[in-house]
């Protein structure tokens, strides 16, 4: 059996058993903003699960998706003068007018009252976050707004 067909019967199945338990909300443009977390390049070079260089692209074009689809853009990032360095300068570019909030080592973003202020004061229901790790931003913080 291939690895797709696999897939696919898992995936049915799930969406058999829980069903509804997390409805589907197609992403309104109107409502939406892109958060990009952490996205800096001590940390994607320490990716393990794909190459340093798939793992950047990756990240390019994620961030991307706010030019693209003409989202909002907010950026964070901890401790860039240490190891975890800066943003790429790409995903600067990309964005020079959106908001970058520098954390002072703070893991989860939602632990900085500045982050937190910036989300909110954006007012968007529906939110696309962008991170290498999960503790950049805890989802459950976010559905609480």
């Amino acid at each position: 059996m291939k690895t797709s067909t696999v897939l696919f019967a898992t995936f049915g199945l799930i969406t058999t058993w829980f069903g509804d338990a997390v409805p589907w909300e197609h992403l309104n443009v109107n409502d939406s903003l892109l958060l990009i977390l952490d996205l800096q390049v001590g940390l994607y070079q320490l990716a393990r699960d794909w190459d340093p260089t798939l793992c950047s692209n990756n990240m390019l074009a994620h961030a991307g998706i706010g030019k693209l689809f003409d989202l909002p853009v907010f950026m964070s990032t901890s401790a860039q003068q240490g190891p975890n360095g800066p943003l790429p300068k790409e995903i600067l570019d990309m964005d020079p007018d959106a908001p970058l909030v520098t954390r002072q080592g703070e893991v989860d973003a939602w632990d900085n009252a500045e982050f937190r202020a910036t989300v909110k004061a954006a007012n968007k229901s529906q939110i696309i976050v962008s991170a290498l790790r999960r503790t950049s931003c805890r989802s459950e913080d976010i559905l609480s707004m």
